[in-house]
């Protein structure tokens, strides 16, 4: 028996250049009997390589390359460089102590890799076999130094512990590069090295062995071998003084090349035979799952039966309270049906254990989504509590998330508030021994595009041509496309590489590394809760985010661990807010359960594409899809979740659903027995479920048979769609349905099938959706508030929504010291800025500002100042509230600048002067957008004067202007005074040279009226001003031809104007008259006016004298 004991695949990553799959069919190509797969540091690939080696018939040795300390774990200096050591699993025990060594690795012992040290190796020994290891091994390099004492002292000591599970490895290679002089040299130590192995062997008694050091499949894999090595190191293949492999060969070798290559030291083979036969252990296929059963659970079974039954009970009481019509016996029979099925594959205690957690997070406040994917199809789930969609009422489906044909567990998705998600996995930690939880890992492998990118840059490509060619290859959430599809597919691409040699050599080189994992990471959401610790199971691997399995999902499953998927999800965090914010207000509890399904200001503001904010809906696809839709009813919308994806739009099902849903196209069925399951969706198969009732129905399939169809259909499973269908079709004919329309419907279903949707996936995002839309929709400064305080993290989104919500009408004031909280909350008509949202402040600052104002007065900048070192708010702190101009309530922000550091230090301020001149509205807007994103100082006040302007500025006619403006500063000149007004309209500052001994009476920051003449772009030279408190404008009649019609046309147009608190004076053939009502001043009503040639200027309303005004009130026209 020839077999293969030190084997790299990929998982030994960027090292590795082979897949299991090319290493176990190469083996079984070459004869090999056994293989034991020896990743670096590592057990990723044990599951997949063990049952695919099995499929292949060759036996599967499960082992590892590790890493050891030179001197012990807790030496960790950049000059130590690691021994390998080759360990090889014999029996359970060993399995066990491997995972141990690799936790302990991972955990304690890691610096740059995972280590252990001799010592622990020595602790945990049994089950193992140990080799020598490769050219970084302890004794060959001890050889290599030219330390031939200390190295047979580390054979005697290994041999000591050991016994006979201790091999001395053998290794031949040949140089990578013939002509290359270091190549050559590590050629040369390796003989010498196995020289004195193989004298070790015979002094000591102790076996060698014949190694290959596979790690690639074909002898030609070395290319792709310094691909890797040159991306894992950043190098340039070009770079001489790169790390590189110094030897080659290292392929999956034959029975024949091995006993060729190794003929002259037959010991060493016949070793193979004998470690063979001591590896006797194996992945068992598990009988239940291996998830805890508590005391609490008593029998998992009768636990589970006793609640789902209790909550049933409670959910149909409430469902009669709100009048809903239904059939209790079929809740009822459905309930028994499932708990059926989950008591005979032993699922009891992993619904208790969700059931559990849930119930935690619920009773601490933490909250939780309604259920999402196939979940929401079990009535037990629902019974529990863990999903919150009643699946008889929407027609979900217990199969299509549990099939009693299939063997896979369960798998329910928990969404959790993103903020405090953690918490929730501590407790289960807590519960259930930190020993027994861990995260999942996941492995990402070279795709199209990265493969490309990897590739040109290790070839020194310039990037935008490299960049050119990878983004030829298309991109789409429903294919995953490859280098050898685009090359087939598309034309440009293949054109490229086919008249471009550097092209060519990309394409070629990227083919062979694509599909190879690139990197770790950890699953978004999946952890494994076991009933005993995981390294009874599989080992802990440390990634960037914490630690993880070693074992990915689909592995872990082979072995009976199941996956709990805790996800936070911010759309929760928003909705929790919402609550908060709308119980602090009203007084009013709101919840999933008493938020109506009905809602018509809900539906109405869905109709008119108002998504923005609203989950899942806010695209402009889904916009455009909600307006054409017109929902009215909660099935619209879990439609218009499955409506909106990439295969329905391009089919053309979504306008035909919608044109048979208002009347313009006929709804036709494919049969009669089909209209109870497609009315919903107007004849169209949109949702799985309704390719599973359609088997059911017309063809006598079991609701489980119903969902292996619907999987063969969906993804597009050649040799069980064709049992399938004949199944089907004969179902279909004892029914009486003809064969003809047998095979048409099936045909119909196979077509849509490819992109029909999980309802109770759509159903539960659906309902997501709609608290979103009901909440903004009924509490709309709550709902913006709860969103913007969801983004404080995230200072450009946070900005954009800011922007988006005062397009929208939305009133946001600005951070205050004396009134902003932590988040943004509602201040009256308004939502105020949270100091959380400052960018830079932090949220211990935010925090201690609050806790300041809890304890003292702040009355004024001063006594804040005075007050910040008590409370550790330190100059850059007060700095960022300056800029955020969250003293506004106290002093001017220029002010501020100029005094806060000479006050806090007593230096030389650095605030009044920016480049040598003195502090503009430009830079103050800069240091706003650089702190809160938006001028939203200069945006209040602009609203503020447009509020009290009504619009009406600035007016202007011929060379004469009136503007309405906020006076920023004051200067006096020997003309008069020169003023900074901001004003609103297109020019928002204006420069007023004032003619006016009045002007000595203007106060700075009120606002004023200026008329004047224009002297430049924003120059005004100006002799008349008032100060803005209840306006009218006075319109004049021009005094020429027709003047009579003009009036008439004047009281036409000012009849159609809506009423208002503007007074309108009319100046009629040199005669005032008060038109007999206020009105409500708008731009189109200036545009008329405009456009008929009247003149107007706005005045105060006491602009006439006493006598005047009671003329006027005796003339109203």
């Amino acid at each position: 028996m020839i077999g293969h004991f030190h084997t790299h695949s990929h998982y030994s990553i960027l090292d590795g250049a082979m897949t299991i799959d090319q290493l176990v069919s190469r083996a079984k190509e070459r004869k090999i009997d056994a293989i034991a797969i020896t990743e670096h540091g590592n057990i990723f690939s044990a599951v997949e390589f063990f049952y695919k080696a099995k499929e292949h018939g060759i036996k599967p040795i499960i082992g590892c390359e590790i890493y050891i300390a030179p001197s012990s774990l807790s030496e960790k200096t950049q000059e130590e460089k690691n021994y390998h050591a080759t360990l090889i699993v014999k029996d359970e025990i060993g399995y066990k102590n491997l995972c141990l060594l690799l936790k302990i690795a991972n955990v304690e012992g890691f610096y740059r890799k995972p280590r252990i040290d001799f010592k622990t190796l020595y602790e945990y020994k049994e089950g193992l076999i140990v080799l020598s290891g490769c050219l970084n091994g302890i004794i060959p390099r001890l050889i290599a130094e030219g330390k031939i004492d200390k190295a047979k002292e580390k054979v005697l000591e290994l041999k000591s512990i050991f016994k006979d599970d201790f091999y001395l490895e053998i290794m031949r290679a040949e140089p990578a590069n013939p002509k290359r002089e270091e190549d050559i040299a590590t050629v040369a130590i390796q003989k010498k090295i196995n020289q004195y192995l193989l004298e070790f062997s015979e002094d000591f008694q102790i076996k060698a062995v014949a190694t290959g050091d596979c790690h690639y499949a074909d002898p030609e894999g070395y290319e792709i071998q310094d691909i890797l090595v040159c991306i894992a190191y950043g190098e340039k293949l070009k770079n001489e003084n790169r790390f590189r492999y110094k030897v080659k060969g290292l392929y999956v070798k034959s029975k024949d090349e091995m006993m060729e290559i190794f003929k002259d030291i037959p010991d060493s083979l016949n070793s193979h035979e004998e470690i063979i036969r001591k590896c006797t252990f194996e992945f068992k296929k598990p009988k239940e799952l291996k998830i805890p059963k508590p005391k609490e659970f008593g029998n998992p079974d009768e636990t589970l039966r006793k609640k789902a039954y209790e909550g049933i009970k409670k959910l149909l009481q409430e469902k009669k309270e709100r009048g809903e019509k239904f059939d209790e016996k079929i809740y009822y029979e459905q309930m028994e049906k499932e708990l059926d099925v989950i008591s005979k594959k032993n699922f009891s205690s992993y619904f208790l254990i969700v059931e559990d957690f849930i119930n935690y997070a619920r009773q601490n406040g933490i909250m939780v989504g309604p259920g999402r994917g196939s979940a929401a199809g079990s009535i037990v789930a629902w019974a529990l509590g863990i999903t919150k969609i009643d699946p008889i009422k929407y027609g979900l489906i217990f199969e299509r998330f549990l099939n009693p044909e299939r063997e896979k567990p369960p798998d329910i998705d928990v969404d959790f508030c993103k903020e405090r998600r953690d918490e929730v996995i501590e407790y289960v930690k807590r519960k259930y021994g930190e020993e027994n939880v861990s995260h999942i890992i996941t492995f990402g492998t070279f795709g199209a595009r990265a493969a490309i990118r990897d590739v040109g840059r290790i070839f020194d490509e310039p990037l935008e041509d490299v960049s050119y060619l990878a983004e030829l290859i298309p991109q789409e959430p429903s294919r995953k496309w490859t280098i050898e599809d685009a090359y087939n597919e598309i034309q440009e691409f293949r054109t490229k590489v086919e008249e471009n040699p550097r092209f060519k050599r990309i394409f070629e080189n990227a083919k062979k590394i694509e599909g190879l994992i690139r990197h770790v990471g950890s699953h978004a959401s999946g952890f494994i809760i076991s009933d005993k610790p995981i390294t009874d199971y599989t080992s802990i691997h440390r990634s960037k985010d914490g630690f993880t399995t070693q074992f990915d999902m689909e592995n872990l499953e082979k072995i009976g661990l199941v996956k709990f998927d805790f996800l936070g999800l911010e759309t929760l965090t928003v909705i929790n807010k919402t609550f908060e914010l709308i119980k602090q207000r009203y007084k009013k509890e709101i919840n999933f359960h008493n938020i109506p399904l009905d809602d018509k200001k809900t539906y109405d503001m869905l109709k008119r594409g108002d998504v923005f904010g609203v989950f899942q809906f806010e695209s402009a696809g889904m916009k455009e899809l909600l307006q054409k839709l017109e929902p009215s009813i909660f099935e619209d919308l879990i439609a218009a979740v499955a409506l909106y994806r990439p295969g329905p739009i391009q089919s053309g099902m979504v306008n035909d659903f919608i044109e048979r849903k208002k009347g313009l196209k006929p709804v036709e069925y494919p049969h009669p027995l089909l209209e109870p399951i497609l009315k919903e969706t107007y004849g169209n198969f949109l949702y799985q479920e309704q390719i599973m009732f359609a088997a059911n129905i017309l063809a006598n399939f079991t609701m489980g048979e119903a969902d292996i169809l619907r999987e063969a259909m969906g993804k597009k499973k050649a040799d069980l769609m064709a049992q399938m269908r004949e199944r089907f079709i004969s179902g279909c004919i004892e029914n009486g349905i003809e064969e003809s329309k047998a095979i048409e419907i099936f045909d119909i279903m196979e077509k849509f099938a490819g992109y029909a949707f999980n309802k109770s996936h759509s159903a539960a995002y659906a309902f997501l959706s709609y608290v979103t839309a009901y909440l903004k929709a009924n509490y709309p400064l709550e709902y913006m508030a709860a969103l913007l305080s969801s983004e404080m993290n995230n200072f450009e989104k946070l900005t954009s929504y800011i922007e988006e919500l005062l397009k929208l009408g939305f009133k946001i004031l600005p951070p205050s010291i004396t009134k902003s909280n932590y988040e943004f909350s509602v201040e009256g008509d308004a939502i105020r800025f949270g100091l959380g949202g400052i960018k830079g402040l932090g949220e211990a600052a935010a925090k201690a500002i609050i806790q300041m104002r809890e304890k003292i007065k702040i009355n004024s900048f001063e006594s804040f100042l005075r007050n910040c070192q008590r409370f550790k708010i330190n100059k850059k702190i007060v700095e960022i509230l300056i800029k955020a101009n969250a003293f506004y309530e106290f002093i001017d922000r220029k002010k501020a600048l100029t005094m806060f550091e000479a006050f806090l230090s007593g230096k030389v301020n650095l605030f009044d002067k920016i480049n040598g001149k003195e502090i503009t509205q430009e830079e103050l807007d800069r240091m706003e957008i650089e702190v809160i994103g938006i001028p939203l100082s200069r945006i209040i006040i602009e609203d503020e004067i447009n509020s009290i302007t009504q619009g009406i500025f600035p007016i202007e006619i011929k060379d004469f202007v009136q503007i309405a403006g906020i006076v920023e500063w004051i200067t006096p000149s020997k003309y008069g005074f020169i003023l900074n007004v901001r004003a609103n309209g297109k020019a928002s500052k204006y420069e007023v040279l004032l003619i006016n001994k009045e002007g000595e009476k203007i106060k700075k920051d009120e606002l004023y009226v200026f008329l004047g003449k224009r002297s430049g772009k924003n120059l005004i030279v100006s002799k008349k001003f008032f100060k803005i408190e209840n306006l009218a404008i006075l319109i004049n009649v021009p005094g020429y031809n027709m003047v009579d019609e003009k009036l008439k046309k004047l009281k036409e147009i000012l009849s159609a104007q809506k009423d208002g608190n503007l007074k309108v004076i009319v100046e009629y053939k040199s005669s005032l008259f008060e038109y007999k009502r206020k009105i409500s001043f708008s731009t189109k009503f200036k545009e008329e006016l405009w456009e008929n040639g009247f003149y107007f200027l706005a005045i105060p309303q006491n602009y006439f004298t006493p006598q005047q005004q009671n003329n006027l009130t005796l003339t109203q026209t």
